[in-house]
């Protein structure tokens, strides 16, 4: 920004120069009225002065002529001068003195005045200059930030300045911008793998239904046992293709914040009851037995509904991997939390893979049956987190996992 286009376009500037003209006009206007009275005073005075010493010249005394006048020695000078129409009541203005002594006066304060103002603008349109200066550097900083994306902000301005104060706000919101720009990177990461595995699970169950469709329709002499067994196969991929469907639009709905949780202070054993009842029929089919243990009921605000979910998820987590035969759920409670225990007596988790057990189709959730859609155990702790419990892992070889979920009262 150069000096024309501050002055042009800043209206600032012009203000100033606007008032100091107007101030300007004020001070020689006053400076006018100051000295006419001024002139008048001393003219008066001077007046006075001169009729005292003719008084005392004519009584032959000239010793008091430095003194002040006295009221006697003017009456004596108003009295010789009495032909001339001259008294200490004349009109000042009908002396050439007062003339001489305004003009000095007001040529005096008008130029002291004017001085002032000059310095006021002076100073004044350096301080603008100066902020526009700062404004000029910061939009600038503001225009390379949005650009780069980058939190490499310079800190513009003094101390304590309005300036420093905008330009550690720009700096503030430079640090969001790029927090918030790293968050949408690895959403967008995270959305790319997402996608690719959320297809590559739809292709292969699509993949088998085309197969077994072209089977059942291009092949007749089927046998009615083959016919009936891909009947079921297609029915499993199904429903494999639906639960996957309605677990990644829950985990959708709980990433993007928009599950609203009925929070009721409830007990926390008849979830973990729930959850066992309804997962129960499942492990059935594998005889894998399941109970459950409770030292104390404790009662925490909690939605049921979805928190007997994620404990179903964990459940369900054994079912499809754990390779168990049983698996114990426990409720322990002290002064400052509740814990539910997930336990089971499975094959265990390696130790390098326990960080990825709560990550969409991890590793560990690719060999897995129709059942499992690769999403539960993510979706068990988004509900948990956002029940501010937290889940911790426990696992050694061949002897099996627990989870620990741990909610504070």
């Amino acid at each position: 920004m150069d000096r024309t286009d501050k002055l042009i376009n800043n209206r600032a500037m012009i203000y100033h120069i606007l008032f100091y003209v107007a101030m300007v006009g004020v001070s020689v206007l006053a400076g006018f009225v100051i000295s006419e009275l001024l002139a008048e005073k001393l003219t008066r005075i001077q007046l006075e002065a001169v009729l005292s010493g003719m008084g005392k010249a004519s009584e032959g005394v000239f010793s008091n002529l430095t003194k002040s006048p006295v009221s006697e020695d003017i009456a004596t000078g108003e009295a010789l001068m009495e032909n001339y129409g001259i008294d200490r009541n004349s009109n000042p203005r009908l002396f050439e003195c007062f003339f001489i002594i305004r003009n000095i006066i007001w040529l005096a304060l008008s130029v002291c005045l004017s001085a002032m103002s000059t310095l006021w603008l002076v100073v004044s349109l350096r301080s603008i200059s100066s902020i526009y200066d700062n404004l000029e550097l910061m939009r600038l900083e503001c225009i390379r930030i949005s650009e780069l994306m980058e939190n490499t902000h310079e800190t513009i301005g003094d101390d304590f300045s309005c300036e420093r104060r905008l330009s550690d706000s720009i700096a503030l919101i430079s640090q969001r911008m790029t927090y918030l720009t790293d968050n949408l990177k690895k959403e967008k990461s995270s959305l790319k793998e997402f996608l690719s595995d959320f297809s590559h699970q739809l292709k292969t169950s699509l993949a088998v239904l085309r197969l077994n469709n072209d089977m059942l329709t291009e092949i007749d002499n089927l046998s009615e046992d083959k016919r009936q067994s891909l009947y079921r196969e297609m029915h499993d991929q199904l429903c494999s293709m639906e639960n996957l469907i309605k677990s990644a639009l829950k985990l959708a709905k709980l990433n993007a914040d928009a599950v609203e949780y009925k929070m009721e202070k409830a007990s926390v054993y008849d979830t973990c009851r729930m959850a066992v009842k309804k997962i129960t029929p499942l492990l059935e089919e594998k005889s894998i037995g399941i109970s459950l243990r409770c030292d104390c009921d404790t009662e925490i605000s909690h939605d049921n509904v979805w928190l007997c979910e994620a404990f179903e998820n964990i459940i369900k987590n054994a079912y499809d991997h754990a390779q168990c035969s049983e698996i114990n759920v426990s409720l322990e409670s002290n002064p400052i939390s509740v814990t539910v225990s997930i336990a089971d007596n499975g094959v265990g988790i390696p130790q390098e893979e326990i960080p990825s057990v709560f990550e969409r189709f991890s590793s560990r959730n690719r060999d897995i049956s129709m059942n499992c859609t690769g999403l539960g155990m993510a979706v068990a702790q988004k509900i948990i987190k956002a029940h501010n419990g937290e889940i911790l892992v426990f696992s050694e070889k061949n002897k099996g996992t627990r989870f620990e979920i741990i909610f504070l009262k």
